[in-house]
Formats: C-alpha cells, sequence, structure tokens
C-alpha cells in the first residue's frame, strides 16, 4: 500500500515527529511526505529522514494548497494538517493539539488504530545522512542562540551566553545556527547550513541552547543538552520521554510561562517590555555543564535563580525590525556589562553587542556608563557595575 504523509510545523515540530514517520514507514515501506515549507531550507530536516527511507518530500505553499497532483497512485494518506487530498483516501487526520504538549499530539498516532509500532530513540543520524555526512571534528560544548528571528520569539533566547562561555574556558567550544545567533566569544560556526550543523550536533559532547528546534535534534540523537527555557513553557516544549538527555531550567518569575499552553502567545508575551526570563544566574548553568561533561547530567527540569537586582519598567521594548542582529566583535569594544540598575533607570536584559548596527541611531561611553538609542525606540541605558 502506497501512503504519503503530510504534515507542516517548524523545525522542532518536524523533528518530534520522527517516531510517527519511521512507524509508518515501518508498517508501509517508503512514505512520501507533503509538507508546508515556511521558509528557505525548512523542509532540510525531513528530506533526509526521507531520503534515508528512499521517499520524497513535496513542499506545499503557505496557503497549504497542495503543488503535486495524484500521479503515484498513492492508496491512502496520513495527516497532521488540513491539506485537502483530492481523490486519496484518509486513513488518519490529527489537527488538534493534545494537552498542548507536543510530543504528546504527533504521538496520538500510535492511538490511532493503524497498528503502528513505535520506535525506540535515539535516532542514528550518521545512518540518516548516509554518505552525505560530513563527519566534522568534535567540540566539547556547542551552543544555538536559536528561536524564529522575529521581535515577537527572540525573547526565547537566553541573553547571557557570553557569562557561560568564559565559565567554561578549558572547554572546546562552538556557536552555531543562523548568523545572527553567533555567541561571543565563541569559535564561529553559525551559517553553515543547516544540514551541517546536525553533523556537529551529533557529534558534540553538550549541547547548549535555549527552546529551539536545533534542541529538540539534540535530544533525538541522543546528545546530552542543557536547553534554557526562557518565555516559553515547558508544558508545551518538553517531554519527558522524547527528550531523556535534556537538562531543563526555567526562570523563577511569577509571570513564567507568558507562551500559553494551546501553543498561542499570551497578552504578557506580546506587551512585556522586561524580558527578565532571558536573564537568570548562568552559574549554575555552567555546573549543570561541567557534570554533563563529567557523565552526571542533571536530566529533567529544574528552577533556575534569578539575579537580585529590580528591574524598574520603560516604555515598551523597542522596534528591533527582524530582530536582534549578530554581534561584531570585530568592529566594536568589547565591555563586560553585568545586569543592574541604578536611580530607577532599567537595565534591559540584552546585551548591546547584539543589536545591529543599522538600529543603533547613538552609542555613547561616559566612563562606565553606556547608552544606547536604538531608531524608533527608547534609550537602553547599561551601568558597568551594580
Amino acid at each position: 500500500m502506497k501512503v504519503i504523509f503530510f504534515t507542516k510545523a517548524g523545525l522542532g515540530n518536524q523533528i518530534q515527529q520522527t517516531e510517527g514517520y519511521e512507524a509508518i514507514c515501518l508498517k508501509y515501506g517508503p512514505t512520501d511526505i507533503a509538507m508546508g515549507e515556511y521558509r528557505k531550507g525548512i523542509c532540510g530536516y525531513m528530506t533526509a529522514l526521507a531520503e534515508s527511507k528512499g521517499a520524497t518530500v513535496t513542499p506545499v505553499n503557505q496557503q497549504h494548497k497542495p503543488l503535486w497532483w495524484n500521479e503515484k497512485n498513492y492508496q491512502g494518506a496520513i495527516s497532521l494538517t488540513r491539506v485537502p487530498y483530492r481523490d486519496i483516501p484518509v486513513l488518519y487526520q490529527n489537527t488538534v493539539p493534545h494537552a498542548g504538549n507536543e510530543v504528546a499530539f504527533y504521538n496520538q498516532i500510535f492511538e490511532s488504530g493503524l497498528g503502528l509500532i513505535k520506535p525506540t530513540l535515539p535516532m542514528n543520524w550518521r545512518r540518516i545522512r548516509g554518505d552525505k555526512f560530513t563527519d566534522p571534528e568534535s567540540y566539547d560544548v556547542l551552543i544555538g542562540n536559536g528561536g524564529i528571528n522575529n521581535f515577537n520569539y527572540i525573547r526565547k533566547r537566553y541573553q547571557r551566553y557570553p557569562e557561560i562561555v568564559k565559565g567554561l574556558k578549558d572547554c572546546k567550544i562552538a556557536s552555531v545556527g543562523l548568523p545572527d545567533e553567533y555567541v561571543y566569544p565563541c569559535k564561529d560556526l553559525t551559517g553553515i547550513g543547516i544540514d551541517q550543523t546536525f553533523d556537529l550536533i551529533s557529534k558534540c559532547k553538550l549541547f547548549i541552547t535555549n527552546d529551539s528546534g536545533l534542541y529538540h535534534f539534540a535530544c533525538a540523537v541522543g546528545v546530552q543538552t542543557i536547553s534554557l527555557f526562557c518565555a516559553g513553557t515547558v508544558q508545551k516544549n518538553y517531554n519527558p520521554a522524547f527528550h531523556k538527555t535534556a537538562t531543563i531550567f526555567t526562570p523563577t518569575l511569577e509571570c513564567y510561562p507568558c507562551q500559553e499552553h494551546n501553543w498561542c502567545l499570551s497578552r504578557n508575551w506580546l506587551t512585556c517590555d522586561q524580558w527578565r526570563c532571558g536573564s537568570y544566574e548562568p552559574t549554575q548553568i555552567i555546573r549543570a555543564a561541567e557534570d554533563a561533561l563529567a557523565g552526571k547530567p542533571w536530566n529533567g527540569v529544574r528552577k533556575a535563580s534569578m539575579p537580585d537586582y529590580k528591574i524598574m519598567p520603560i516604555s515598551g521594548a523597542p522596534d528591533l525590525g527582524r530582530g536582534i542582529g549578530r554581534q561584531r566583535k570585530e568592529e566594536r569594544e568589547i565591555v563586560d556589562i553585568p545586569l543592574a540598575t541604578a536611580g530607577g533607570i532599567m537595565v534591559k536584559p540584552l546585551d548591546w553587542r547584539t543589536i545591529p548596527d543599522d538600529q543603533i541611531k547613538n552609542l555613547n561611553k561616559v566612563g562606565n556608563d553606556i547608552t544606547v538609542e536604538i531608531n524608533n525606540g527608547p534609550k537602553w541605558i547599561y551601568i558597568n557595575g551594580a
């Protein structure tokens, strides 16, 4: 029986569908995939997975209108989306979130009556990639400061990675992800492409990241992972059965989480101008990393300690256009700026070095005080010392 699998979603969601897709191929043989392609390259993971089975991926557009026809004589469709199937019989369709948890939602396919056998993680990424595996250099620690690059989702990024890097000074560390996600002062391996990034992560000893697609990948391939949740919710984006190798940190804040369990963004997420959730203490993360590298991971969910300063509100967060840009370490003086407040002025939990050059109107340093004025936004004042 020739079957086609319909799906859509971001990178993390694709990875969480691995078990279901593997089970479908085990029952029906090589299964082609039709999926929504939200941005260039987003199908890369599913393409590698399908090709390892001798199958193909057919992208569909953002309106989820099929760009293909039943020329391969599919005898059945299995779907996690609402794409119309024309004349193909629907064997299973699931579009209703399950308890707000993504992994649980995708794993409902094992309760579908199709008789699928759930595979065992971790998966062998080297086998999936086959001859395309690049066998890259191994690293002790890789850091991925990922997240969809727009103003609403950059708040999923942890703001104090440079302190973690300095705390792990004896480790071989590199930064991966998109070019604007580079973490100073790591070796820069950003922008090398998603497949090569997967290859790197599959060989590292420890992956440190925030709630991102690469976090899900590292867990799927069995790499020890420390994931720093900021605004994102654990209930939605963590499942102990899937994320077995993950140590999760969450902020200790009364407003956490501001991402709703129904996969939507809350009013607090959309209006918050403080972003305290991305600035919790790095010392405990460094300890967890050292233990993980020594073979004693902390796997599970832990509350993070918050810094002992009070953050005062300001009048709205600035407009950063497409989000926080790449740190230009070669063009700017690097200054250690701990988070603090003085005189009732808020010190924003963002490193001024990450702001794109074309977004900075003025940047002045007087003594230990640094003032950054952003185009179409307020002044953010940083003070070197409490």
